[in-house]
């Protein structure tokens, strides 16, 4: 479509008439209406707000309307951060309820409960369970019953859980690869609504309570933006779709940001992950601002146990060494490869899930989602590493032994690393495997939860396992020339650091993110002196992960979820024409605008469920006017429910009259739906790799095949999608008649 701007306004003279033409335009320029599933049309958003501000400024003036936009986006960050931390304390205070509570209050959590108790000394206000049923803490009898206690928390939490997704469905799963398709112009309200919102915060905190191997930090992106949506809802951006996704977008970047304490992270990932048309200036502003405040907000109402600005604080200030680059490397290969395998694992199990038991089967899915919480506690409970929550398994194995108080060193992590203590090596490797097992089926199962936090604790134990052998070879060799500078009391190897690497390795090879991940590392652990091993470990990381797939975990879910979306795909596409790939004419339900009766135009909003019908001028030649809304053409015939079906009916065009009320007379019927004239054709001769570039660049939905302007035939962007991915060639050409060959040629380029 044209693009429409202030400055190819017509240049008329002040006066009144030229004041009359330009509300007339905005008048003309009716809310466009969108089923769900089907794509915004950016041009003419961005259209009515261009014209609407262009009016905007004769009235009320551009600063206001720029101030109004600042509130909501500060609003938006308010709330995000308001509720991210109310899930902060509450699940901290759930999971401390599964071994015992405070005295001094019952809402309180042990870490509040027990404040200004030393280290190594009892706190007495803080009541285990052992303590209450008076079970001593050293016999076998208390193990059994923490253990039972364990599995039947664990259960409750899990049923809770499936209740709240009962009721909202759609609040399940990570969230972000559904948000990725919003902003990109897919239309699903009912994703965003108040009570997906209300389950989704709710479930995560019990969810993540219970144990279960999955995070709350990748799902706070989908909490962010319900919010922003019922912010928005009482704002004029609620009329516009593509200004109503600018918040949407600044919402996800303050998501990300209150779920790892990283306000540029957050930014960066807006940029990384979302496909939008946003100005990048304005984006970047607009996010970062959100992202800010959501993260104030959150650290005055949840500051950490530390009184630090980051939540894995990694006390280290040795300098790396040049032969750690090796170990760094490899720990990227391997983050890589584990992105490779889980998103292979994850998808084959949704796959077998939906076979076995299916998308809509709640009573299976329920008994799914109590099965996994079962399996996960009894498993969980005898390895003391999975047994602590993920973020305080992610805090011990980030921080080295010099950093850790006594309370907190567990497991042997600080053992004498002069010898190595396989004890302490195998219990880490069994706690990785078995959470690699448990997070490949749990995510995706009828529950919330994202992957975020399990691919960095995964991380970060192959990588303490790695820091562990490296400080053991310096300890064992200090007259080696490589740890001349290194001393007995001041060690060079941090094995801490190297599950930091190990971490940002493997998140980015689930989700293929990059930059924002360095970023994401450095500002939840501050670890300055480690930026290049994490920036080293990452790029090795994604070159892995694309040598093996080309998709990353949320592109791999749209994909499997069916939702039409671009993905940054770069395999080779054929050159085929699109002639060969439209829907032809012949199949296609048109409107003859000289030729058509009420009962017509009844009978197609009836029964086709289409975005748009091609307006031709008659039957002969086939000449393109424009596309007619369905959703609109809706509601211009609610309007005349009492006509006479046989009556012919006149549609009126924005170019013939600005705005045509609905009139019946004696003869004819008067309508005036959204005919979109202002159209880019496409040439049937144009080869399949430019159209796709037309796509993803202007944003279209559809795209119309004209040749000497005759309509030809329609391709929509979920033709183009399907192709890109290779899952319908048997479907073209049974429905398409696409000709014989073609399915060939698409496989030899896939």
């Amino acid at each position: 479509m044209a693009d429409i701007s202030s400055e190819t306004l017509p240049t008329v003279p002040y006066h009144n008439t030229g004041r009359n033409y330009v509300q007339d335009t905005v008048s003309s320029l009716k809310g466009k209406q969108y089923a769900t599933l089907s794509d915004i049309d950016w041009d003419y958003e961005y259209k009515a707000e261009r014209l609407r501000r262009f009016q905007l400024l004769e009235k009320v003036g551009q600063l206001a309307d720029l101030a109004r936009r600042w509130v909501v986006v500060v609003a938006i960050g308010v709330a995000v951060g308001l509720v991210a931390g109310g899930m902060d304390i509450s699940s901290t205070w759930l999971h401390n309820m599964r071994s015992g509570f405070c005295t001094k209050g019952f809402y309180l959590t042990e870490a509040v409960c027990c404040t200004g108790i030393a280290d190594g000394d009892v706190c007495t206000a803080w009541k285990t369970w052992n303590m209450v049923f008076h079970i001593r803490t050293d016999s076998l009898l208390s193990f059994f019953f923490r253990y039972f206690i364990f599995i039947v928390t664990s259960l409750i939490l899990a049923a809770l859980t499936v209740v709240l997704m009962l009721m909202a469905p759609l609040a399940q799963k990570s969230g972000i690869a559904e948000i990725k398709a919003i902003i990109s112009g897919l239309v699903m309200d009912s994703f965003l609504s108040t009570d997906v919102l209300l389950c989704k915060a709710v479930g995560l905190v019990t969810v993540v309570s219970s144990g279960i191997w999955v995070g709350k930090e990748g799902p706070l992106v989908h909490v962010a933006c319900c919010l922003a949506e019922f912010i928005v809802r009482f704002t004029a951006e609620n009329s516009n779709q593509a200004l109503k996704r600018e918040m949407l977008n600044s919402a996800a970047a303050a998501g990300m940001a209150v779920a790892f304490n990283a306000p540029i992270g957050g930014v960066l990932f807006t940029l990384e992950q979302l496909n939008t048309r946003f100005f990048v200036d304005r984006l970047m502003w607009h996010s970062f601002v959100c992202a800010t405040t959501a993260v104030m907000v959150l650290q005055l109402l949840s500051p950490f146990d530390d009184g630090s600005d980051v939540l894995f604080k990694v006390d280290s200030n040795n300098n790396w060494l040049f032969l750690e680059i090796f170990p760094f490397m490899l720990l990227g290969g391997l983050g890589g490869l584990y992105g490779y395998l889980f998103n292979k694992v994850n998808l084959l199990v949704a796959r077998m899930r939906r076979k076995l038991i299916g998308d809509t089967n709640y009573h299976l899915l329920t008994t799914e989602v109590i099965g996994i919480a079962f399996v996960t506690s009894l498993l969980s409970f005898p390895l003391l590493f999975s047994r602590l929550s993920l973020s305080t398994l992610i805090t011990r194995l980030f921080r080295d032994c010099a950093a850790q108080s006594t309370s907190q060193i567990i497991g042997g992590l600080c053992e004498d690393h002069t010898v190595i203590h396989w004890k302490t090596l195998g219990l880490l490797f069994l706690t990785g495997f078995q959470g690699f097992v448990l997070t490949c089926y749990s995510y995706g199962a009828f529950i919330p939860g994202g992957v975020l936090m399990p691919s960095m604790a995964l991380g970060a134990i192959t990588g303490r396992i790695f820091g562990i052998i490296m400080q053991h070879i310096e300890l064992s060799h200090p007259s080696w020339k490589v740890f001349a500078f290194c001393s007995e009391s001041n060690t060079c190897v941090s094995p801490g650091s190297y599950a930091v690497v190990g971490a940002a390795a493997s998140v980015t090879g689930v989700t293929k993110m990059t930059a924002s991940v360095v970023v994401i590392m450095f500002e939840l652990t501050g670890a300055l002196t480690y930026v290049l091993p994490i920036m080293i470990a990452v790029l090795v990381s994604r070159f892995v992960s694309d040598a093996l797939a080309r998709e990353g975990c949320y592109e791999l879910w749209i994909k499997y979820a069916k939702i039409p979306y671009f993905s940054d795909s770069t395999k080779p596409l054929p050159p085929v024409e699109t002639s060969r790939l439209m829907t032809k004419l012949d199949d296609l339900k048109v409107i003859y605008q000289d030729s058509v009766t009420l009962g017509d135009l009844r009978f197609l909003a009836h029964n086709y469920d289409y975005q748009y019908f091609p307006l031709l001028r008659s039957p002969h030649g086939n000449k393109l006017i424009g596309l007619v809304n369905r959703l609109d053409l809706v509601s211009e015939l609610v309007k005349v429910l009492n006509a006479d079906s046989e009556l012919p009916v006149l549609i009126a065009l924005p170019n013939e009259s600005h705005y045509t009320p609905v009139s019946v007379t004696d003869g004819s019927v008067t309508v005036s739906p959204l005919v979109e004239t202002d159209i880019v054709p496409v040439s049937p001769n144009l080869p399949f790799p430019s159209l796709v570039s037309l796509f993803k660049t202007l944003s279209w939905s559809v795209g119309v095949v004209v040749s000497k302007g005759a309509l030809c035939g329609l391709i929509t962007k979920k033709d183009v999608v399907e192709l890109l991915d290779g899952d319908m060639y048997l479907g073209y050409q049974a429905e398409r008649r696409v000709e014989p060959g073609l399915d060939r040629l698409m496989d030899d380029y896939s």
